[in-house]
């Protein structure tokens, strides 16, 4: 009995170690594997502290991690990249593929933004309202 059952454990142990190893699947893009990296290289030179071009400072944006922080710059930043208006023309272009990721990933956002259910603020208590400070 013991001898069948000791051959049925080596013969399991050998076809799982012969298997060839799985190949490593590549980490889901985020924001900080995608966006911030194409921020600073294709956008920062014109949006950041310094030009703010559009009133858009992605030096800050690029910290975010998800499009809950200025929503409404992360739409156009979608729709300038959609449409190929950004980089403006003379600039440098990035790969189509990379900005079609981009894309993808802030539309999926946005999206996911819009389905979540807005908060309410409670309503001020009597204490806050007649506060007066220290």
């Amino acid at each position: 009995m013991k001898r069948p059952l000791f051959c049925l454990i080596l013969t399991c142990a050998i076809s799982v170690s012969a298997q060839p190893p799985q190949p490593a699947q590549p980490p889901p893009a985020s924001f900080a594997s995608t966006v911030k990296p194409f921020l600073e290289l294709n956008c920062q030179a014109c949006h950041n502290g310094k030009m703010a071009q559009g009133g858009i400072n992605f030096e800050l944006l690029k910290w975010s991690s998800s499009t809950a922080v200025a929503t409404p710059t992360w739409e156009q930043t979608t729709y300038v990249l959609k449409m190929d208006q950004m980089p403006p023309k003379g600039s440098p272009h990035p790969a189509k593929e990379k900005v079609d990721a981009v894309v993808a990933l802030l539309e999926a956002d946005l999206a996911k933004l819009a389905q979540t259910p807005k908060a309410e603020a409670a309503p001020p208590t009597p204490e806050w309202l007649t506060w007066q400070g220290d």
